[in-house]
């Protein structure tokens, strides 16, 4: 994984989801946002996997926003990229999983899952 900035690339005071996962060191295969962000990534075996995650409008309910050190924002970024949902390297496989998946026990919001489901179905 590539070392994360301090205090963000951007100059902001925080860390942003972006660079977070930018600094997985996978291809963003497909990124949707509504509220919510949801990824295709491919990492460098060719395996694919999603993430989903949310943000909040501030430091008490956003856990990017809340991360003082660079220590923390690495902390962050480890522990989204052990949420990451591996499928393997079969572009087709996962685009049935992805496809398949009952998004309706989640909390996301329906317009951007059909948004992310589109552009990976689309590859």
């Amino acid at each position: 994984m590539k070392r994360l900035a301090r205090k963000g690339a951007s100059g902001d005071s925080t860390w942003s989801y972006d660079e977070i996962v930018k600094s997985f060191d996978n291809e963003i295969v497909v990124e949707a946002y509504r509220g919510d962000l949801m990824f295709l990534l491919k990492d460098n075996k060719g395996n694919f996997g999603y993430l989903v995650l949310g943000w909040g409008s501030c430091s008490w309910c956003d856990a990017a926003m809340a991360c003082e050190t660079v220590e923390d924002a690495t902390k962050l970024r480890d522990e989204l990229y052990s949420s990451i949902v591996w499928m393997g390297n079969d572009l087709e496989v996962a685009q049935e999983r992805i496809l398949y998946k009952d998004w309706e026990g989640t909390f996301l919001d329906r317009k951007l899952v059909k948004n992310f489901i589109e552009q990976v179905v689309k590859l």
